[in-house]
């Protein structure tokens, strides 16, 4: 996370500025020669801000040896024990090394003493992506044989804190330094070489001081590691939080808990029994045809609690979903007309993207016509919540069904109630299809939908208007 990462940078930049702990004057002071080739540190200043007990000095000077390792295919003289195994770049990790990241030599492959691999090597990632290239490590702990891959190297060092030194490598100053002197065109595939790696400078403290700084490091590490699994829930959180906040908003509202129920509404009794006496109408007149596969309500399928005042009823008896659509065919639509699409509305929120007529699309096969007011539902994927009310009559595509209530019920309440999540997840459950799923017109016209007094699905319309742009702002 980016501010658990800015922590860990400042942590590691004022160790190497020696900003994290003391100077004491009882440090041994740091020698002006290494027993190494006769190595004299030179004073070199490209920090300005360490110490003035602290020297710079390059990698080549703190080190035996800088070793590179070899492809496991670039050398097959003799054959060698399946026991070895050679390190895959996934191996060294900022902090520690992990072993079982590790791939099986050839049988046929000739080992070097130099390419093996001890206790207390530095590693690090010599090439490959920029964001894993010059990672390091210190080997505390080794239990099979492994050598280095022609992707690492292994830093030998007996004379500075191994531990030090990858916090130096991992402080932003010098992983800068590493990013400049990387080879390669493309810096998203890049290497570091044996001479540049040894001509990093890095700052050369006491050694007292060297594991007070790792110390300290360490304890700074794991409190930021803690803070970074809190961060990461919180980002998590904050990544969620508007849509489960919506989610609850609208679960809310379909159990009755959004509103109040009020003894001044009318009766749902009342509202039911005009929906029977319309549906009757229609189906007397033929304008409604009884469904066969609308099947009584099951009591033990009742989905959660709702007040007493409200009701449960299924889709297809309270609307014309399942009924015959209107079809509009090519020789008879009119080019003026609304013509909509399914990729014309936007996913979760049912708003139209793009608004064409006829003459603007090229219109193959039938079309199905609807009405201003009625909902349109798409059966086609509807884990997208491609619902709306059409504010204007027009015709689609047949993927979307459009249907009407029957009797008062609020058409924007039932729009919120398809897009509530109890509903919405009955509805997927039971899509068929894999990579184009559908609902089909039994689960939809059989959908059991919570039903209140018309003035309460008024007044949750109302309250889910206003609180649910607020989800959106989040």
């Amino acid at each position: 996370m980016v501010l658990a990462q800015d922590l860990r940078d400042s942590v590691l930049q004022a160790a190497i500025q020696g900003k994290l702990t003391e100077q004491l004057s009882s440090d041994t002071p740091v020698p002006k020669t290494i027993p190494h080739k006769n190595t004299i540190m030179t004073d070199i200043k490209i920090y300005s801000d360490i110490p003035d007990s602290w020297f710079q000095v390059k990698i080549a000077k703190l080190t035996e040896r800088i070793d590179a390792g070899k492809s496991p295919n670039c050398n097959k003289i003799s054959v060698t024990s399946n026991e070895w195994g050679v390190i895959t770049t996934t191996a060294i990790q900022w902090g520690y090394f992990d072993m079982e990241q590790n791939k099986k030599l050839p049988e046929d492959f000739t080992i070097l003493d130099k390419w093996k691999i001890h206790e207390g090597d530095v590693l690090i990632t010599r090439a490959g992506p920029i964001n894993r290239t010059g990672v390091a490590c210190v080997v505390k702990k080794i239990d099979k044989n492994l050598i280095l891959s022609d992707k690492t190297l292994c830093l030998h060092t007996n004379y500075i804190n191994r531990d030090f030194l990858v916090i130096c490598l991992w402080s932003p100053e010098i992983r800068k330094q590493i990013f400049n002197i990387m080879n390669g065109m493309d810096k998203q595939q890049v290497n570091i070489s044996q001479k540049n790696l040894g001509n990093v400078i890095v700052p050369f403290p006491p050694i007292e001081e060297q594991q007070r700084i790792v110390e300290r490091v360490n304890t700074l590490m794991s409190l930021i590691n803690e803070y970074e699994k809190i961060e990461n829930q919180l980002s998590a959180l904050k990544a969620t939080f508007p849509t489960d906040m919506r989610n609850a908003i609208l679960q809310a509202a379909m159990q009755g808990k959004l509103t109040e129920q009020l003894e001044t509404d009318s009766s749902v009794e009342e509202l039911i029994k005009q929906i029977d006496k319309e549906r009757d109408a229609l189906i007397t007149s033929m304008q409604y045809k009884s469904d066969k596969k609308l099947t009584p309500i099951d009591v033990a399928n009742i989905p959660f609690d709702i007040p007493n005042n409200w009701s449960w009823i299924k889709l297809g008896y309270c609307s014309t979903y399942g009924q015959a659509k209107n079809k509009a065919t090519l020789d008879n639509i009119n080019s003026d007309i609304w013509s909509l699409d399914l990729e014309d509305i936007e996913k979760n929120t049912g708003n139209i993207l793009i608004k064409k007529k006829a003459y603007e699309r090229q219109i193959k096969g039938d079309k199905i016509k609807f009405t201003k007011g009625d909902i349109l539902y798409s059966k086609l994927r509807p884990y997208l919540l491609k619902i709306l009310i059409a504010n204007n009559d027009g015709i689609c595509t047949p993927e979307l069904i459009p249907f009407h209530m029957i009797g008062d019920i609020d058409s924007k309440y039932i729009l919120w109630v398809l897009r509530s999540p109890h509903i919405n997840y009955a509805i997927n459950k039971v899509a068929y299809g894999v990579k184009m799923p559908r609902v089909g017109t039994s689960t939809m016209i059989n959908l059991l939908i919570p039903l209140p007094p018309i003035e309460e699905q008024q007044r949750i319309v109302r309250q889910l208007d206003t609180l649910l742009p607020l989800c959106n702002e989040l």
